[in-house]
């Protein structure tokens, strides 16, 4: 890995269709936005860099993204989608030891789940966190993977890659339901209940 760290690489250039308004910026039980608790929980859990590719023009996830002393990675123009986004944030990246790609509206992941994972980064396997037999974010990619990340394109994020390379995955179980939940829909929230 040429002595390179791995960064963890967060997506959040989403449209939030689904959740009627920017879902990133949605306050949790009145308090910190759904992003700055998942930036939060990252940074608690790992001081790998960090950095958080969102469309350029939304400057109050600029914002939030400075407040989690995480680095913004802006995309103009715009995502396509979240293969696009993954593909673009690795391209820019290409000199990391390996990628940790995470999901920005996945605010329930724990702490100790993110170090974990980046505990198992210094590999040449795909790293993923498994509760009760489902896999789950965030995931970690070598730089073996670069090429195949570089072309992701559409909303088919890096799932593929893991189908299709069974031999170079290695499953880390967890004891966080969170590693499972993303909130896309109001109705999301609710199952946060309970596991925050």
């Amino acid at each position: 890995m040429a002595g390179q760290s791995p960064v963890f690489l967060v997506c959040a250039a989403g449209s939030s269709t689904r959740f009627g308004s920017n879902n990133l910026l949605h306050p949790l039980a009145g308090q910190q936005s759904l992003l700055a608790t998942t930036l939060s929980r990252l940074r608690a859990g790992s001081d790998l860099p960090c950095q958080v590719a969102y469309t350029g023009t939304r400057t109050q996830l600029r914002e939030e993204i400075l407040r989690c002393n995480c680095t913004p990675l802006p995309l103009r123009p715009a995502s396509a989608g979240l293969g696009d986004t993954i593909a673009r944030a690795v391209q820019q990246n290409a000199d990391a030891g390996g990628w940790i790609i995470c999901l920005a509206d996945m605010p329930a992941i724990q702490p100790q789940t993110y170090a974990t994972i980046g505990s198992h980064c210094y590999r040449e396997q795909i790293v993923a966190p498994v509760y009760q037999g489902r896999r789950g974010h965030p995931v970690f990619f070598p730089r073996s993977c670069f090429s195949r990340l570089s072309q992701l394109h559409g909303d088919q994020g890096a799932a593929a890659l893991l189908r299709q390379n069974p031999d170079s995955l290695c499953l880390v179980e967890v004891a966080d339901a969170g590693v499972l939940l993303d909130m896309d829909t109001p109705d999301d929230l609710d199952r946060l209940t309970g596991i925050q």
